[in-house]
């Protein structure tokens, strides 16, 4: 008799939150209200996104930018956004692929810009940077016709300076695997940013007798932020500017990206 009760007792209460439900879906549709869905949610969440001041491109180099969040570059460009108080985001994507999505019209800033980039019609940075390439090798070594030189994959070398060397080229995938190519001499020569070199070296107690010349860099760049010819792009244009000037006379860049390491 009680397990009768007790099943009747749950119908009815099954009925009574049917109805309710029913009776809700009712007054919704009567009102011209709709039921969300999980899409409307989902969208819903896309449109009250934070929105960033800009959106930084940028693709990895040894040292100055080894990750979307790491590296001296992307610190600069953090100090620049904080002094300026903007909201902004980092992508690092492989080199043509940040060119190619930055040319499209994606992003708001381009780093780090190189004259011998092919990107027209942006407004392109006082330079920050110069970027100063020198030829490493051992103690006596003689530049012959067949003297090999190791290039890090992936660096944004000059393709003229390539074919200027007039050498044999070999690729590593980093600045370390190069000075040990060359330390177990199977290169001559390492083409290589001064201060990206001298972290290697001051960080290997092999590579300790590594020479090169300081009075003769094989290339100078200057290194720039390039900017969208646009409304927002001007903007930030001018800040960065004024922000490279502040920073540069009172030689916070250059601590920033030498670091504590003294040539």
């Amino acid at each position: 008799m009680n397990s009768k009760k007790k099943f009747f007792t749950a119908l009815v209460r099954l009925k009574f939150q049917h109805n309710i439900q029913l009776l809700l879906v009712i007054l919704l549709i009567a009102t011209g209200l709709s039921i969300p869905s999980p899409s409307c949610a989902t969208e819903k969440k896309v449109r009250t996104k934070e929105k960033f001041d800009f959106v930084g491109y940028t693709f990895l180099i040894p040292k100055f930018v080894l990750s979307s969040t790491s590296g001296q570059f992307i610190d600069l460009i953090n100090l620049i956004g904080k002094n300026e108080n903007l909201n902004f985001e980092i992508k690092a994507y492989p080199p043509e692929r940040t060119q190619r999505l930055f040319l499209s019209g994606d992003g708001d800033v381009f780093f780090p810009y190189l004259s011998h980039f092919n990107m027209p019609k942006m407004l392109i940075s006082i330079p920050f940077y110069y970027k100063k390439d020198f030829l490493f090798y051992r103690p006596g070594q003689k530049i012959l016709t067949d003297t090999t030189v190791c290039l890090t994959h992936g660096y944004p070398y000059k393709k003229e300076m390539i074919k200027d060397l007039n050498l044999k080229i070999v690729f590593n995938q980093s600045d370390e695997g190069c000075f040990t190519m060359l330390v177990n001499k199977r290169v001559d020569l390492v083409l290589c940013e001064e201060f990206s070199a001298l972290d290697v070296i001051h960080s290997t107690s092999r590579l300790q007798f590594i020479e090169y010349d300081k009075t003769k860099p094989f290339s100078s760049t200057p290194v720039h932020f390039a900017f969208h010819d646009t409304p927002n792009g001007r903007q930030l244009y001018e800040k960065f500017n004024f922000q490279i000037k502040k920073l540069l006379e009172n030689n916070q860049i250059q601590s920033l990206i030498n670091g504590n390491v003294n040539p």
